[in-house]
């Protein structure tokens, strides 16, 4: 799931994994990344129950 979740993500949100500290400037973008990443783990699981993985 991690390769996956990595290969969805745009240049500016792998910068955003990458940062040392959120600035006020970064914050919301740091929360949609996160938002996306839980967004994609979720459907990930919900392929595995549908395929009886």
């Amino acid at each position: 799931m991690a390769n996956e979740v990595l290969n969805s993500l745009n240049t500016k949100e792998r910068l955003l994994l990458n940062v040392s500290s959120i600035a006020p400037d970064i914050a919301q973008d740091f929360r949609d990344l996160q938002m996306k990443i839980m967004n994609l783990g979720a459907d990930e699981e919900k392929l595995k129950y549908c395929l009886g993985e």
